[in-house]
């Protein structure tokens, strides 16, 4: 039988080192602003030992992680916990010729990550639109890019080999994938099993990728092939602004992937070449080219950096079954279509914060197998995600959300728990197996009897309402 996780403590001594009364300058709020931190401690620890004391003296931790969350998911009544100064990428090991692993330390974001690996002809399967996000937060909410096949898969949380906690009371505790049996369940953790310390990736050769972008997507003949157009390509975007009903498509063929066909699935649309506008940079995402692994797929990263950022807008994100993504678009679209406000043009004066919502993203996910919170675990997925506008049209966002959430019930919707949602533990308790929420609470009484990493939002959307907590429902988790 596996193992279940290793303890090991390392006689840390009680020393708390770069502490301020907080909220500190730079951790007020999540990035786009809609949740106020009220933590009563700002904590960045340099190293494990001091990370260790940290934990073990505080009584309630959260991880800021770098903050780029739309949902309280970050939010702490006591100690937050930045792992700014724990972010190296430690060692890649060659463990087989079959088997390479990256291992980081847990504040290290996906740009450190890559900027460690291209240099030297690695690369990961597969990564999301956005580097500025910790390997560590990623992990936490099942982050993704877009991909169904085992060699690209969508799947961040795939990738995993090794994830090590520091739990609530300082102790480390290891999960291995090829050792542990509680592994799969520990991947996805919201948090809640305690502060990611070190984590480990599986890791490839370097690749281009061949990305053709088609615009004028005609939706009539776009959305009843979704579900054949992601198995036809190694990754896909599509982007749609329902208001003008039209799409977006990006597809992406990985060398040594999927042969990228003479011509690609007709849908209407014509290759796209000049880039396209995005709000949040306020720069151009890359169009149809050709190139490596980590600036073609990504939104925001050129030439291994991080693009900025300077427009904040906020996100919500659900998974539903494959083999329903079709039926829940269309029926998504028949209720977006009816909103106000989507932009009329791509120019820059179109593309303003008096936009209440900008567009939406939909990408195919590969089912990968974990276990626990892990959205994808059971099923291949769609994820239909929304770009709202910023926080001040936090009226019109709530609206649209719960019209969202109303039509996706019927889809098994899951919540990407990293974004603004309004899910109940119930609604969320509906749409997993129920051995696998046990199987996650089982694993936080492990890790953290005494609840030091459970805040309002694992308390709201995992448990149910607590009178020893403020807040009465989701809605009441942001100002």
């Amino acid at each position: 039988m596996a193992a279940a996780g290793r303890r090991c403590s390392t006689g840390f001594t009680r020393r708390l080192h770069s502490t301020s009364s907080g909220p500190a300058p730079g951790a007020r709020t999540n990035w786009c602003q809609n949740v106020d931190f009220k933590h009563k401690r700002f904590v960045t620890p340099e190293d494990l030992t001091e990370l260790q004391a940290t934990v073990a003296a505080a009584p309630q931790v959260r991880v800021l992680g770098s903050g780029h969350s739309f949902s309280a998911v970050c939010s702490s009544e006591h100690t937050l916990l930045s792992m700014a100064y724990m972010r190296k990428v430690l060692e890649v090991d060659f463990v087989s010729d079959n088997e390479t692993v990256v291992f980081m330390e847990g504040g290290a974001t996906l740009g450190d990550v890559v900027r460690h690996l291209a240099p030297r002809g690695m690369a990961l399967k597969n990564i999301p639109s956005l580097p500025h996000v910790t390997i560590a937060g990623a992990l936490a909410t099942s982050t993704h890019g877009s991909g169904l096949h085992p060699s690209a898969p969508g799947s961040i949380a795939s990738m995993c080999t090794q994830i090590d906690f520091v739990t609530h009371d300082g102790e480390v505790c290891s999960y291995r994938r090829a050792e542990d049996a509680e592994f799969a369940a520990s991947v996805v953790h919201l948090g809640a099993l305690g502060v990611v310390a070190k984590i480990g990736l599986d890791v490839v050769p370097a690749y281009n990728v061949d990305q053709r972008v088609y615009q004028s997507i005609e939706l009539d003949r776009m959305l009843p092939q979704f579900e054949a157009l992601a198995r036809s390509v190694d990754s896909l975007t599509v982007g749609i602004n329902f208001g003008q009903q039209v799409g977006l498509t990006w597809l992406r063929y990985f060398d040594g992937g999927i042969t990228p066909p003479a011509s690609d699935m007709t849908l209407g649309g014509e290759p796209r070449h000049e880039p396209i506008p995005f709000y949040e940079s306020h720069q151009g995402v890359t169009p149809t080219c050709k190139g490596p692994w980590h600036d073609v797929p990504s939104f925001f990263m050129e030439g291994m950096q991080e693009l900025n950022m300077p427009n904040t807008a906020m996100q919500t994100e659900y998974f539903v079954p494959l083999s329903l993504a079709s039926s829940a678009l269309q029926a998504i679209r028949e209720v977006a279509a009816c909103w106000e406000g989507w932009p009329t043009s791509e120019s820059w004066t179109d593309l303003n914060s008096s936009v209440p919502v900008f567009h939406c993203e939909v990408r195919a996910i590969a089912q990968d197998g974990l276990r626990g919170l892990a959205p994808f675990g059971d099923r291949e997925s769609c994820s239909i995600h929304f770009t709202w506008g910023n926080w001040d049209h936090k009226e019109r966002i709530v609206e649209m959300v719960k019209e969202v959430e109303a039509v996706l019930r019927q889809y098994q919707a899951r919540p990407h728990f990293g974004k603004f949602n309004l899910m109940s533990s119930e609604e969320v308790a509906s749409v997993y197996p129920k051995d696998r929420i046990e199987e996650f609470k089982e694993l936080c009484v492990k890790h953290d009897p005494v609840s030091k990493f459970r805040n309002q939002l694992v308390q709201e959307q995992i448990y149910g309402g607590d009178p020893t907590h403020s807040a009465r429902s989701m809605s009441d988790l942001y100002y």
